[in-house]
């Protein structure tokens, strides 16, 4: 009789520790959450903490039978975004391709072949091959100046998948080729540089990879949107556009130039 009620005692504290385990185990979210989460935190970095980002864009080009590529490569630091002491230091390069076909319009035709620009105490400043100017800049025009890429609502999402690797998980996903023809997908789309915008532009298909941290802040987004278009000729077009966010979530620092080395300038004549 002892024995039975010692395995009877035991089976109940075994119960209850199953119990309890089942209790604290950690729920696994899901793809949906995970890119909700990181779009979201992706927000706040942007417009609540420090920016320190890379960005690279590729357009690989098909016409009447000739391939060419263009590129655009860029830097950014931004401390204190959205706010009144924001710093800005932003460089940008183009490649050899892109300089010799600047008739072609971008999403953003600003863009000179070689820049770097900075924002500091309500000036922007630019430094274009050692041409150095300056002039008064509302905080709103500023943050415009900065390459964000906006996040996709999951309305917008099929095939959204998700993997894990090194601490990461890589969600994967695209955009179902009719929704990308409506009118706010196509104004989503034209705010991404080296998108070309002309007559007769049709867009074909959208992939997507972001890969997040532990933290759920997104460190690496990549997306590729296959096109044609038309300038003189059909333009098939493939562009890829990947954005690398270097410690997302924590502060960051910008070192700015004296600017009494800039000329300031009428702001209308940019």
């Amino acid at each position: 009789m002892k024995m039975v009620k010692r395995v009877g005692m035991w089976l109940i504290v075994l119960a209850l520790m199953c119990s309890m385990a089942g209790c604290t185990k950690k729920t696994e979210l899901t793809p949906e959450e995970v890119y909700a989460t990181a779009c979201e935190k992706l927000y706040q970095l942007n417009y609540l903490n420090g920016i320190d980002m890379e960005m690279s864009m590729d357009v690989v080009i098909t016409a009447e039978g000739e391939t060419r590529e263009m590129g655009l490569d860029a830097a950014l630091r931004v401390a204190h975004p959205n706010s009144e002491a924001m710093k800005m230091d932003m460089s940008m390069h183009m490649n050899e391709a892109m300089r010799t076909d600047m008739s072609i319009h971008m999403g953003v035709p600003e863009i000179k072949p070689e820049q770097q620009a900075y924002y500091m105490d309500g000036y922007y400043l630019t430094d274009e091959r050692g041409q150095k100017v300056k002039y008064p800049m509302s905080l709103e025009d500023a943050m415009l100046k900065i390459p964000m890429m906006q996040d996709l609502a999951l309305d917008d999402l099929s095939d959204l998948t998700m993997t894990k690797e090194g601490g990461l998980r890589i969600l994967t996903y695209s955009v179902d080729a009719k929704r990308l023809m409506n009118e706010e997908m196509k104004e989503y789309l034209s705010n991404i540089p080296l998108v070309v915008n002309s007559r007769g532009l049709i867009y074909k298909a959208f992939q997507g990879v972001m890969k997040v941290n532990e933290e759920g802040y997104p460190v690496d987004i990549t997306m590729e949107i296959v096109y044609t278009t038309w300038a003189g000729a059909k333009w098939d077009c493939n562009a890829t556009a990947t954005m690398v966010y270097h410690d997302p979530g924590q502060p960051v620092t910008v070192e700015l130039p004296d600017a009494s080395e800039y000329i300031e300038v009428d702001p209308s004549e940019k």
